[in-house]
């Protein structure tokens, strides 16, 4: 909540602070050229949402929702996520699928494989996932 209130300086400055304590090696503490503080609990369409599972979702609905429509409107977030929903990085893959779909790419190799996933961690599946 203090970035709420603070200012971007403010929060660049902390951030910049933090930086330094973490990585004193390597980082000098310089300013950055520019930046973007966000502000998603003040946000009126976000209130620092992040997206849940429903208990009667199942796997594939990740998969609806990140379909595009008329190949025109696409749909990325960490609720499209199949593997890293209601996260950071689920928004990150996200992003990254759906740039490499628009430019034409293969996008199916930007989030870990199935395999991968379940090599890393153990993970209890949603029921009717389609990868089983």
């Amino acid at each position: 909540r203090w970035i709420e209130r603070s200012s971007d300086s403010e929060v660049v400055a902390h951030m910049c602070f933090a930086l330094q304590k973490m990585f004193p090696q390597t980082y000098d503490g310089t300013l950055p050229v520019a930046y973007c503080v966000t502000r998603w609990r003040a946000d009126p369409l976000a209130r620092g949402s992040y997206s849940y599972v429903s208990r009667r979702a199942i796997a594939y609905d990740y998969v609806r929702l990140a379909q595009p429509v008329a190949d025109r409107l696409y749909f990325a977030g960490e609720a499209t996520s199949r593997w890293h929903p209601s996260t950071v990085h689920g928004a990150y893959y996200s992003g990254l699928r759906e740039a490499m779909r628009i430019c034409g790419d293969s996008w199916q190799d930007v989030e870990p494989s199935d395999q991968e996933l379940r090599s890393r961690v153990p993970r209890r599946p949603l029921r009717g996932d389609v990868s089983r």
